[in-house]
């Protein structure tokens, strides 16, 4: 049911035909990807299937990873709403493109808990956070959270830093051959290197409204830190720190852009689902979410058509 329900939250641009795409800030394999495209409507619909397909990669991740006891989607239902919930956010972001590599970088990253032959793993995990860092440069953050991740599901040693390195270095490496033989090296080497922090105040009002509400989930999550350790095993209790971890390096990394833009706040989109879905199974009476939730998508939804209607 997760491909309807991203559906029903992503179909107004195409009724009023307002589909765009991001640019502030935007990779090398983001503006290859929307030149190759090109049309606005298969881009608003290749928006709608990556998002579907991260949330279900990121239930497989949590379930998989058994860090809560009951098997869920609401992470995935989660991510679709907050992926979903202002108008700047329903196009094809980068981000929505590089959460894709994101996530199975964390899948290959929790594979290396205790294993002492993890190489491979860990490779991966590299590889696929540089092509993320290629999609969307705040991204190159993520070579700290791999970092870290060893450090915590393992332990770090010269050997373990290198392989992870190698493999952050070889997306980097590969890019740069693939765009040599185009003939846009170039423009490859000029996209890693510019930076121009810009000022995104004052937003508008709504920009104020999605800017608050994520504040306010950052803090309900922050709060919630003991009540997601509690009755936790060793492993999971280190995997959630990895979400936070992610959380705080992805708020710096905001400030890595070229422009800022609203649709940025989706950043925070995976460890924020990856976190709220556990308060939600805390509810032992289900009334009380599902009647949040459902609040919550009339209003999201409200307001996508509200905005057209009062143009």
């Amino acid at each position: 049911m997760l491909l309807p329900y991203t559906i029903l939250l992503r179909m107004s641009p195409f009724i009023y035909g307002s589909v765009e795409t991001a640019e502030a800030s935007t990779g090398i394999y983001y503006r290859s990807l929307v030149g190759w495209i090109e049309s606005p409507v298969w881009l608003g619909v290749l928006a709608i299937l990556l998002i579907f397909i991260e949330a279900w990669l990121l239930n497989h991740l949590l379930n998989r990873n058994r860090l809560e006891k009951n098997l869920s989607s609401i992470a995935g239902l989660l991510y679709i709403l907050l992926m979903s919930a202002h108008g700047s956010f329903l196009s094809l972001t980068p981000v929505i493109v590089a959460n894709l590599f994101v996530l199975f970088g964390f899948q290959a990253i929790f594979k290396i808990y205790k294993k002492p032959l993890s190489a491979i793993y860990i490779f991966n995990a590299g590889l696929m956070f540089g092509i993320a860092s290629l999609v969307f440069r705040p991204y190159q953050m993520l070579l700290f959270l791999g970092v870290l991740g060893v450090l915590i599901l393992n332990s770090l040693n010269l050997q373990r830093f290198f392989q992870f390195l190698i493999g952050f270095i070889a997306a980097y490496y590969l890019s740069y051959v693939v765009f040599l033989n185009l003939g846009e090296s170039a423009a490859f080497l000029n996209d890693l290197w510019y930076f121009r922090l810009s000022n995104p105040f004052p937003l508008p009002i709504a920009g104020n409204v999605i800017l608050a509400i994520t504040g306010f989930l950052i803090l309900v999550v922050t709060l919630s830190y003991n009540a997601y350790m509690l009755k936790k095993s060793i492993q999971a209790q280190q995997k959630i720190d990895l979400f936070f971890w992610l959380m705080l390096l992805l708020l710096v990394g905001v400030f890595m852009a070229t422009g800022l833009e609203l649709y940025m706040l989706t950043l925070l989109a995976i460890p924020l689902a990856a976190l709220l879905h556990m308060n939600v199974l805390k509810f032992k009476n289900n009334f009380v979410p599902e009647f949040i939730h459902f609040l919550v998508l009339i209003g999201i939804l409200a307001y996508h058509y509200s905005v057209h209607l009062l143009q």
